[in-house]
């Protein structure tokens, strides 16, 4: 916490009200004007700054919104002696958190910036999760591309640009029915859309235009805040693989067949051949007893 006051006993007060009555551990530290309090901020930073409205060397309403630019996520509450209209609009044009008078009871005080500093706690909570959700969906190999109710993108991850050789900025607009799914498909795409409102999420296999190539992605669809987020997988060379391997097996069952085929063959086969085998034999032996036999009578004058 970052006090901003030149009154040394009211920095004392705050000092130890807040020591006392907070829930939570504080670390607080004191500037007596708007340079110090400029110069403290940017090089500690600050959760909560609790700022006089006058200080020696200028307005701290003025001193508020300075301080909101070099810390976006604290939050400045604005102390003054007395209260105005004018004074009340100015404090929220700066972004003050809150605007007390010095006449505050304790527990006012208290109350006031532990909810300061709850919400700062919740607002760097939020940027660390968004973070790495970013972080999640930039490095993730799966197409996440976000769109609105009338199909313009709205979001388009890393793998995206990669697949269709789009910067993000070149694809945020476009129609990701028109702009990369074929025709044929929408019917697809859409019903798996229409299934949201009943079952939350919904899958969906489609073509997608890629670099002049079609590719089959296969869609897992969930809603948002008025968004629907599409995360695909390309599946083009599994598909590949699995007709390869159906048609292997189908080769396979092919070549058993034949097999069988040709052992069935290969029998009938053989004992013909042998039976000829045995014929030609049985052809030789008659031919040498018909020359035994028939040449006397060849032989013979008469």
């Amino acid at each position: 916490i970052l006090l901003v006051d030149d009154n040394e006993d009211l920095v004392d007060s705050l000092r130890s009200v807040l020591l006392s009555d907070s829930r939570r551990p504080l670390s607080i530290r004191a500037a007596a004007s708007q340079a110090e309090a400029l110069a403290d901020a940017r090089k500690h930073g600050f959760d909560v700054a609790i700022v006089d409205v006058k200080l020696p060397d200028g307005s701290g309403v003025e001193l508020a919104s300075t301080l909101r630019e070099i810390q976006p996520l604290g939050e400045v509450v604005l102390v003054t002696g007395f209260a105005t209209v004018d004074s009340a609009i100015a404090a929220l044009k700066s972004g003050a958190y809150a605007f007390i008078l010095k006449s505050f009871r304790p527990e006012e005080l208290v109350a006031t910036v532990d909810q300061a500093l709850t919400k700062v706690e919740l607002v760097r909570d939020r940027e660390d999760l968004e973070g790495r959700y970013r972080d999640l969906i930039e490095h993730t190999d799966v197409l996440v591309i976000g769109f609105d109710v009338d199909h313009r993108v709205v979001l388009f991850n890393h793998r995206a640009s990669q697949l269709t050789g789009l910067e993000r900025h070149e694809a945020l607009g476009n129609d990701i029915l028109t702009s990369w799914i074929p025709e044929a498909d929408w019917a697809k795409f859409r019903a798996a859309e229409a299934r949201l409102g009943t079952t939350g999420a919904a899958e969906a296999e489609t073509e997608f235009s890629a670099l002049g190539l079609q590719r089959t992605i296969r869609w897992h669809l969930s809603p948002g805040r008025g968004l629907v987020y599409a995360m695909g997988i390309d599946v083009t060379e599994r598909i590949g693989l699995e007709k390869r391997l159906r048609e292997g097996e189908a080769l396979s069952a092919m070549g058993v067949l034949a097999m069988h085929l040709a052992h069935e063959i290969r029998n009938p086969l053989n004992a013909a051949v042998l039976q000829l085998h045995l014929m030609t034999r049985q052809m030789d032996k008659l031919e040498v007893i018909s020359k035994r036999f028939l040449a006397p009578i060849m032989s013979s004058p008469n």
